[in-house]
């Protein structure tokens, strides 16, 4: 509507100057920068005008951002990033070892706009043993990624994670190349969930509101790539502890077995045996 507003005064004013024009021989200079000056002043108006409305516009939509992360139950952000664009949002509850994520239901691919855009938030709780995967993408390609590799096998195990997350942020990522323009930063991440395994949370891109953007989005998408591949990190060793830990019964129910066969044990002592070596 701004534009539409300013679009206007500036074809009043150049209408205006070329009818005199017309019927005048001598037209005064005054006049002429009157009808220049007019055009400026109302391309201007026009211009805040819409910038106004956007800023209006993506405010209302980030309080409806906030209000759905407020509204998430059982869990507290201790670390949260909103996307420039206000399309995604990522938090971290490092007290009940929970990573939260907003998603628009709709992708708004232009410039905000009231009449255009929607914005439908759907959130997302997983625990951190639920993170199996975390990739940086620049303009759609991967330039660092972090995940748990076959010794997974994408098994969820229960649990809390050992340590804070939040000291370590530091030498788990680094950039890989550079380039002079980048119009869309990405942190892609994958969880351990059949119905929907992957999510995107936008640091750039294209249609930014403006709102919230500062300058330091790469620097905070690799922030939270390196506390995604802490997390994923520990959880990995956890995993390998309790392998380890279920190849060494292995091995003593089959040694148990062959004194049973032997002769060695008596059904009683092989039962009893057996117990202890489950129940640890």
């Amino acid at each position: 509507m701004g534009g539409g507003i300013g679009c206007l005064g500036m074809i009043m004013f150049a209408l205006l100057l070329f009818a005199v024009a017309g019927n005048s021989e001598e037209l005064s200079t005054g006049f002429v920068w009157f009808c220049i000056i007019g055009i400026g002043v109302s391309g201007f108006v026009g211009l805040y005008l819409d910038q106004k409305r956007k800023f209006n516009f993506a405010e209302e939509i980030m309080k409806k951002l906030i209000n759905t992360v407020k509204s998430v139950k059982g869990f507290n952000a201790t670390q949260e990033f909103y996307s420039p664009n206000l399309e995604s949002y990522i938090g971290l509850d490092e007290s009940n070892n929970k990573v939260c994520i907003i998603e628009n239901k709709h992708k708004n691919s232009w410039e905000l706009s009231k009449s255009i855009s929607k914005f439908d938030y759907e959130s997302y709780v997983y625990s951190f043993d639920e993170i199996i995967q975390s990739e940086i993408l620049r303009d759609g390609i991967i330039i660092n990624k972090t995940d748990r590799g076959s010794q997974i096998g994408g098994a969820i195990i229960g649990g809390a994670i050992a340590g804070g997350v939040g000291a370590v942020i530091g030498g788990l990522g680094s950039p890989t190349e550079s380039k002079s323009i980048t119009n869309k930063l990405e942190l892609q991440i994958a969880v351990n969930n059949t119905e929907k395994s992957s999510y995107k949370v936008y640091f750039l891109a294209p249609h930014d509101t403006g709102l919230t953007l500062k300058g330091d989005e790469e620097e905070k998408l690799y922030h939270w790539h390196n506390l995604l591949s802490h997390i994923i990190n520990k959880s990995s060793d956890k995993v390998v502890s309790y392998s380890n830990n279920q190849l060494s019964i292995s091995d003593e129910l089959k040694k148990l077995a062959e004194l049973k066969h032997q002769g060695i044990l008596t059904d009683a002592e092989f039962n009893q045996e057996k117990q202890r070596l489950l129940s640890n």
